[in-house]
């Protein structure tokens, strides 16, 4: 059901020395970095590019849709090739509504919606920002007859619909949308034809799209702890890995103290970039305010020599 039915008709084909003047572009301007993603070490491993598919991954409850919503927040101000963003997400695990608004108004004002010790948005404030957010984020919202074909054909025709805007998709997560495998399809399949499906979404709109998974249940390590996952741990088939361009994990660890060097801290583990000109392997560390729904950046000592020597300055 995934797939375009079998029809006779002239495959589209380029030859090699088609279009000569878009290969000089490229060799004189080269391939561009995506939009900042708002947090400079994560920029150096992963920036969001139009046309692109990342899979995101992490143990349950350490901040993968946190940190989506945070991004999404930060790339309203960072156009891609002077295109606003603007954003269709399917979250049924952020349910009800409202209190998704509230988050992602929470991260957009760094304030906190609702009652608690640290500084609380006035209600004109909060009615204000949902005003100047509603051209700008989109809810696919699933009844119980519709599946994940259903959500992809509304995904299309969303990006169709936006063509002065460069288009997110946010499918969060995958293990709670409504697939109905066909019987004659296995799991590994099934996954390899739905994640083509939303492939084909991207490289025909430009659309970005962002899928988020759990992983399966990890085995502990001899010392009790977890390993950082990876899509390859997640249920179904290693295609999630295989086929996506970007591949980010969340993770926290649990047991680290008070006064430990990782306390407090969200790893973003950036373990696969298709394109170099979007970033490449690495990590990189965010801390997480609860009552806000944002990260920041770790701020970490450096050697003032060094620095002096590499900044030119004390700037």
């Amino acid at each position: 059901p995934l797939r375009r039915k079998h029809r006779k008709a002239q495959m589209k084909l380029s030859h090699f020395g088609d279009d000569s003047g878009a290969l000089q572009a490229l060799y004189r301007g080269g391939l561009p970095p995506g939009s900042s993603t708002g947090w400079p070490d994560v920029d150096k491993h992963y920036t969001v590019g139009s046309h692109q598919f990342t899979m995101i991954t992490g143990i349950p409850n350490h901040g993968k849709s946190a940190l989506v919503d945070a991004l999404l927040v930060n790339l309203l101000n960072r156009p891609l090739d002077g295109k606003p963003w603007r954003f269709l997400i399917c979250s049924p695990e952020n349910w009800p509504l409202e209190r998704h608004k509230a988050k992602i108004i929470e991260a957009s004002l760094g304030l906190r919606f609702s009652d608690g010790p640290s500084q609380r948005m006035t209600e004109a404030e909060a009615m204000t920002e949902q005003k100047r957010l509603s051209n700008r984020f989109t809810f696919a919202l699933l009844d119980e007859n519709e599946t994940f074909p259903d959500l992809l054909i509304a995904a299309r025709q969303f990006s169709l619909d936006h063509p002065s805007s460069q288009v997110g998709i946010v499918l969060d997560p995958w293990n709670q949308l409504e697939h109905q495998r066909p019987a004659r399809f296995s799991e590994t399949e099934y996954v390899s034809e739905a994640l083509s499906a939303v492939i084909r979404i991207t490289r025909g709109t430009g659309a970005h799209v962002w899928i988020v998974a759990h992983p399966a249940k990890l085995m502990r390590d001899k010392d009790g702890k977890r390993p950082v996952p990876t899509p390859y741990d997640i249920s179904g088939s290693a295609h999630f890995f295989n086929k996506a361009d970007n591949c980010l994990t969340i993770f926290r660890n649990p047991f680290s103290e008070f006064g430990e060097a990782d306390y407090g801290i969200t790893q973003v583990h950036v373990q696969k970039i298709r394109s170099k000109n979007i970033g490449f392997p690495g990590s990189a560390d965010l801390l997480y305010d609860v009552a806000t729904n944002r990260y920041r950046s770790v701020l970490r000592e450096v050697d003032v020599s060094s620095y002096r020597k590499v900044s030119g300055g004390d700037e």
